[in-house]
């Protein structure tokens, strides 16, 4: 059985799927294993993408 994938904002996400298929590349698991991957690392950002849209959503900066 397999750990479950780890994901975090450090800049890991474009190592970690090449890590997370690697070891299932030549099986049937590759697209289980990516999803699982991609879910993940949505709940990971989730909270921050939220904030962002909130903050878009607000009136322009005004200049200092």
């Amino acid at each position: 059985m397999r750990a479950p994938l780890v994901v975090g904002a450090d800049g890991r996400y474009g190592r970690l799927p090449g890590e997370a298929v690697a070891p299932v590349l030549h099986t049937g698991d590759l697209e289980t294993v990516l999803l699982e991957w991609e879910r993940g690392r949505e709940r990971d950002c989730l909270e921050v993408y939220q904030w962002t849209n909130a903050l878009a959503a607000r009136k322009a900066v005004r200049k200092y």
